[in-house]
């Protein structure tokens, strides 16, 4: 069994995932898409992994191969497939099912609540996941719901925090797949934090490693309700 990974810089790597993915049998295919990929055939993809990135969905003049990554992943989600989205992964899905993806008033960097709703509690792909959880956020977009999808989630910092499409589409805008090393990376490349209400210091930041195995534990949860049959 395979599963298909869009990657968008180095320093985003899959973390958790790989470990979970090694540890139940699964192939890993990882696509870096700003090396200009031949995308596999939509037919030959069963799972599909979308993960963080520093760039923002509306940046496609700077960014040419993200409106190629955004046709891609529309064809898999109307094909029927299992796609998850993280971060920017989450912020994808949204423009490739026609909502609008921008600037926040604010960024969310740290370890901050996410409070899950009760149709996240009660859904297929959510179920038995803490009512709430300290998560790792490294964003300043968001997203408006596609005309198809259930919130969630939700934060003090960003209503939007995660979204549903039927029972197949997940998009994520936090960080559950985090471990040391792949925290350290996204810091050294994040430039330097501004201060603001949700954005909290390095020393803080690092602090909230002591959070990450229940973010495992309900990812790995996340995880077997949307990639084993």
């Amino acid at each position: 069994m395979k599963i298909h990974v869009l990657i968008h810089a180095d320093f985003e790597q899959p973390g958790y995932f790989d470990l979970w993915a090694e540890n139940n049998k699964f192939e890993v295919v990882k696509i870096k898409c700003w090396e200009s990929p031949m995308y596999p055939d939509v037919k030959d993809v069963d799972r599909l992994l979308i993960m963080g990135g520093p760039m923002g969905v509306y940046e496609a003049d700077k960014y040419e191969w993200l409106t190629t990554e955004i046709g891609f992943i529309k064809d898999v989600i109307d094909k029927g497939k299992r796609v998850l989205g993280i971060c920017l992964g989450s912020q994808l899905i949204a423009a490739a099912m026609g909502a609008k993806v921008y600037p926040m008033t604010h960024k969310e960097i740290g370890w901050f609540m996410i409070t899950w709703d009760k149709a996240a509690l009660m859904h297929s792909l959510t179920k038995g996941v803490s009512r709430k959880s300290k998560v790792f956020h490294h964003h300043g977009d968001t997203y408006d719901l596609p005309d198809n999808a259930t919130r969630m989630a939700s934060s003090e910092g960003c209503v939007n925090q995660a979204f549903v499409i039927g029972n197949n589409v997940l998009a994520l805008q936090f960080h559950m797949e985090i471990v040391p090393t792949l925290l350290n990376e996204m810091m050294a490349h994040g430039g330097e934090l501004e201060k603001g209400p949700f954005v909290q210091t390095e020393e803080r930041i690092q602090e909230g490693v002591y959070d990450i195995m229940q973010n495992h534990t309900d990812l790995a949860t996340i995880l077997e309700n949307m990639f084993i049959e």
